[in-house]
């Protein structure tokens, strides 16, 4: 859906944004997209009002995106870590993150 966007003069910056990144990691509301580099993490996160409306258009429902380089991605994953908990004889994983993405 989209695609149909990249001939429309009044998209197709935006969308030509979307594709350039990678979607890493998605909830009902929230979308990280990674970029190689800071310099195309900050165009992306320059035009968030004008990406906001085009997934309004495009999937009829409100997202927040944001953009973050690869290094800064590599660095949220590394702060990650996870401890191994046992309760009544069972060993359950627990994901603990250090820090916050967007604070």
């Amino acid at each position: 859906e989209l695609r149909v966007l990249l001939i429309d003069p009044e998209y197709s910056k935006f969308i030509s944004l979307l594709f350039d990144g990678e979607l890493k990691a998605i909830s009902n509301e929230n979308l990280i997209f990674v970029y190689k580099t800071k310099l195309l993490s900050d165009a992306f996160n320059l035009e968030l009002i004008n990406l906001e409306e085009v997934f309004m258009k495009v999937f009829n429902k409100k997202y927040y995106p944001i953009a973050v380089s690869e290094e800064e991605w590599n660095d949220i994953i590394l702060k990650r870590i996870f401890i191994l908990c046992y309760f009544y004889g069972y060993k359950v994983w627990r994901i603990l993150w250090i820090g916050v993405l967007l604070g």
